[in-house]
């Protein structure tokens, strides 16, 4: 783990980098700002988990078809326990479907508007990152260039 670390990349198979981030915390400034950056952490993933994850990260919009895929197997498990307590009038038979199947489809509803809520916010949040370093530079460099016309 601590080569790792201090290797400074997570393009090792297996290795899933959380938070980009120089190995000295304390003195080590950031890329293009001279900020502090937070520490990078490695997580090392076994080899069985981390091929099927490099390929997930290759399709586009993997999490919102996932989402969407959960989405659609609830509202079908919801059709189904539908289909079939409709026909029945005794409580005694309609709640092993109710609970089996309209429960289950129920929380896969939530899990992928859940998933596709959080792959959205996190396309966001990178997108909003990329546009504040591009503000950042413009701003450099229109500092320097009015530190150079006011001389």
């Amino acid at each position: 783990m601590t080569e790792l670390l201090q290797q400074g990349s997570a393009e090792v198979l297996g290795a899933v980098r959380v938070a980009p981030a120089p190995l000295d915390v304390d003195t080590a400034p950031g890329p293009a700002t001279g900020r502090e950056v937070a520490p990078q952490v490695v997580i090392r993933l076994p080899v069985f988990l981390a091929r099927p994850l490099a390929v997930a990260r290759g399709v586009p919009h993997a999490g919102t078809w996932l989402g969407i895929g959960l989405v659609a197997v609830g509202f079908a498990l919801l059709a189904l326990a539908w289909g079939r307590v409709a026909g029945l009038t005794a409580v005694g038979l309609q709640l092993p479907w109710l609970v089996s199947a309209g429960f289950t489809g129920l929380g896969l509803i939530v899990c992928g508007l859940t998933v596709i809520a959080v792959v959205a916010k996190a396309r966001d949040a990178s997108e909003r990152r990329a546009q504040l370093a591009e503000l950042r530079e413009t701003l450099s460099a229109l500092t320097d260039a009015l530190r150079r016309d006011s001389r």
